[in-house]
Parts: C-alpha cells; sequence; structure tokens
C-alpha cells in the first residue's frame, strides 16, 4: 500500500487602489488614480510527498489471497457468492457486440497484486484478449 500527498500552491494577493475624486459646484465631477498596485504577496510551495509506503521490499513468493465475489442478486433472485470471479453477460444486446461483467477480488498483503484477463472463443482460450493488465476499482475495454 502507497499513499502519496499532493498539496496546491495558495496564493495571497493583498492590493489598494487610492483614488481622488473632484466634484465641482457647476455639477462637473472627475476621478483621478493615484496609486493602483500590489501591496503585498505569498504563495505557499507545492507539496509532494509520500506519505505512506508499507510495501515490503522482500521478494513475495506466497499468491494473492482470492476473497468471494457477491453479485447484487436483483429482481427477485439470491446472492451468489464465488471463490474466484464473477461473469454475468448484459442482456438484450446484438449479439455481434456482447457485453460482460466480470467482478473479482484479490489481496496481497506484501506486494502489490496484478490482474490479467484472457478472454478466449473456448474455455481457457486467450485468442481474443491475451493477458490485459487490468488496474484500478474498474476497467473498461471496449
Amino acid at each position: 500500500l502507497s499513499m502519496y500527498l499532493e498539496l496546491r500552491p495558495l496564493e495571497l494577493k493583498l492590493t489598494a487602489k487610492v483614488t481622488l475624486e473632484v466634484r465641482l459646484p457647476w455639477g462637473i465631477r472627475f476621478t483621478k488614480t493615484l496609486f493602483s498596485g500590489t501591496l503585498w504577496r505569498y504563495k505557499s510551495p507545492s507539496i509532494n510527498a509520500k506519505i505512506i509506503d508499507n510495501r515490503k521490499k522482500e521478494e513475495d513468493t506466497s499468491p494473492p489471497q482470492i476473497s468471494p465475489v457477491t453479485d447484487s442478486g436483483g429482481s427477485g433472485k439470491k446472492k451468489r457468492s464465488t471463490s474466484s470471479c464473477y461473469v454475468k453477460q448484459t442482456p438484450n444486446l446484438d449479439y455481434t457486440e456482447p457485453e460482460f461483467e466480470i467482478s473479482i477480488r484479490a489481496e496481497d498483503d506484501r506486494s502489490l497484486v496484478k490482474l490479467y484477463l484472457n478472454v478466449g472463443t473456448v474455455p481457457g482460450g486467450s485468442d481474443v484478449l491475451q493477458e490485459y493488465e487490468l488496474g484500478g476499482p474498474s476497467t473498461v475495454i471496449k
């Protein structure tokens, strides 16, 4: 697990404007700017730092822990749980452009877990997509 901190700079500026306005009894009025400018300015520096880094430097040979994935159930169906991954095809789409939702949950206490996706026209195949790296909370593939 790593966490980075990025603080954007804060900028404060004090400006002043001094004007002279003269009104004459005949309805004539004029204004003259005597001073206009910045009196004081402060800008804090940007701060970028790694604040948490609890990854181990030693090599990790243990496999990641695969946790159960639970689907949402929905429309009167019971929730299901599986120990590997959950694949659901989106219904009512054209057969030439199918869409699938794949859910997997894996974690490792000693190193970062990289997940890869293989898609094939036969079980266990990878002729459509081979070792596509998944990242973040969700990945969209077109």
